[in-house]
């Protein structure tokens, strides 16, 4: 036993040591390259972008997932040992190995390996989470929710990986501590019946509570990118979109708030039916604001007088197309036209004359629904 042990540690030794040099062989040759070019400094910010991401999000996953973990851990001491299990439940086998000082080096693996992959995924937006600290003002706000455009580009794509990052993680945890409870037989088949500890049903649903908050989060950002909305005749918020659908995010969010407060507080109060109405009715909203009700206010209210309704959003689109293509600063000038144009006028500049474009209604209508 003792050999196997050696034998497992020299091999994640080596692992770790062959992954560290290939990093090493990687990073020595953009650091050369980058000081060869004079621009050490660039890449020292890069490195330090990437090291400090990569460990604050280590961490966090870390204490988040071993917290959940412990705690399932600390639980599941009341189901380890007083339930049956059948010769053939592949736990028979696993229950007396999971025991003292393996437990927690078993966690150890497991929570790390996956915080290492968090943490990677996390490294890599380095570049975002530099400009979401240094934005740079562009001096135009939108004028649906009043915001500089610099939000939408330095800060708002940070916003929405760490809101699927930390989505993720919850999920993440969340399979981790039912994996527990399910080793120490905290739930599972018991003859044709399926049990589950109270203990294991209060943990998972006050995980539904940080899922609940990430899925507020997740609303929020569908209320922001409402401003890449392809709804309506023009790119950009609609009426509908303005009227109807941020209307309905804004209650949703506030709702799955609420619902999530109630999923924390669950072991307090211990109501499940009022949990599981309060549930339905976030359900029932989402489905008839979130998903009918811009349906029906496009349907009955713009398309009856769509243009007098997208009127005002055409013309935010047509305003803010030209501020961002600099069409605002052209200057109009009136251009003095002679009317005695002689034939020695004409054949002296016969190429102008040659490159005038006839506006004959006729070749004019077949050629706009050739490109339409």
């Amino acid at each position: 036993m003792k050999k196997l042990k050696g034998w497992i540690v020299l091999a994640v030794v080596v692992v770790i040591a062959l992954y560290l040099f290939s990093l090493f062989v990687n990073y020595y040759g953009d650091w050369l390259w980058f000081n060869n070019m004079g621009y050490g400094s660039v890449f020292d910010t890069m490195i330090l972008a990437q090291v400090v991401s990569f460990v604050l999000f280590f961490g966090i996953f870390v204490l988040f997932a071993a917290a959940q973990v412990n705690l399932a851990y600390k639980q599941g001491v009341h189901t380890r040992n007083n339930r049956f299990l059948r010769e053939d439940d592949p736990r028979a086998l696993i229950l007396p190995l999971y025991q003292g000082k393996r437990v927690f080096w078993f966690w150890m693996v497991v929570v790390g390996f996956f915080g290492i992959v968090m943490a990677s995924s996390a490294s890599g937006h380095w570049n975002q989470f530099l400009q979401f600290i240094h934005p740079t003002a562009f001096g135009v706000n939108e004028p649906i929710f009043g915001k500089d455009a610099g939000f939408y580009i330095f800060q708002l794509p940070v916003y929405q990986f760490l809101t699927g990052w930390y989505l993720f993680m919850v999920v993440l945890a969340a399979a981790m501590v039912l994996f527990s409870y399910y080793l120490d037989n905290a739930f599972g088949m018991q003859g044709n019946s399926f049990y589950v500890s109270a203990r294991v049903k209060d943990h998972m649903i006050q995980l539904g509570g940080f899922f609940g908050v990430g899925i507020s989060a997740l609303f929020l950002m569908k209320l922001y990118n409402l401003l890449y909305s392809s709804n309506g005749v023009a790119y950009g918020p609609s009426y509908m979109d303005v009227h109807a659908q941020i209307p309905a995010y804004r209650v949703i969010i506030v709702l799955t708030l609420l619902v999530s407060l109630l999923l924390f507080l669950y072991p307090v109060y211990r109501k499940k039916k009022f949990l599981l109405y309060s549930i339905a009715t976030w359900a029932l909203v989402w489905i008839g604001f979130v998903w009918i009700y811009p349906s029906l206010v496009e349907q009955y209210v713009v398309k009856p007088n769509e243009l007098k309704k997208e009127t005002p959003y055409i013309l935010n689109n047509i305003k803010l197309t030209r501020e961002a293509f600099g069409l605002n600063k052209v200057e109009m000038k009136p251009f003095p036209v002679t009317q005695n144009i002689t034939y020695k006028d004409i054949q002296e500049n016969r190429q102008t004359i040659n490159n005038i474009r006839l506006w004959d209604r006729r070749p004019l209508i077949q050629t706009y629904k050739q490109l339409q």
